[in-house]
């Protein structure tokens, strides 16, 4: 990493192509229309390269698109994917809830609430039992 690409702000240390991607994602949100490179980059007084190179990047991955007549940008739908990713999640959590609680209470063990992310389990919810001896797993593994 280029010492110039670290910006000191207070406690804070920001990487400034990443503080810039979120502030056009963060523009293209909040847009009630679609936006042109050159009002994108005077809207967010960044350069025009460089909010070129970073919608390249954020419609290669689905984060933005590009109309193919007008070449304006709007907000792209892996953003609201993501949304409902975590909108899943959390409803998961809120749905098992009950369950969790009724098989803690049942078997005065450590319960797990995992969920599925490729091949492999990632505990989601876990309450702990109150024997002496119990089975630990970090949330997020």
């Amino acid at each position: 990493m280029r010492e110039r690409d670290l910006e000191v702000g207070g406690e804070a240390e920001t990487l400034q192509t990443a503080d810039a991607a979120l502030a056009v994602l963060e523009h293209l949100a909040s847009a009630r229309r679609p936006q042109g490179l050159a009002e994108i980059s005077r809207s967010l007084a960044i350069s025009k390269p460089k909010a070129h190179r970073i919608l390249r990047t954020l419609r290669a991955r689905g984060y933005a698109t590009q109309d193919a007549e007008t070449s304006q940008y709007g907000f792209g739908l892996a953003c609201a994917r993501l949304v409902a990713q975590a909108a899943v999640e959390v409803d998961v959590k809120m749905l098992c809830a009950p369950a969790l609680r009724w098989l803690w209470e049942t078997t005065q063990e450590t319960a797990y609430l995992a969920a599925r992310d490729g091949g492999e389990g990632v505990v989601i919810e876990k309450m702990d039992g109150p024997q002496p001896v119990i089975a630990t797993c970090a949330l997020g593994r």
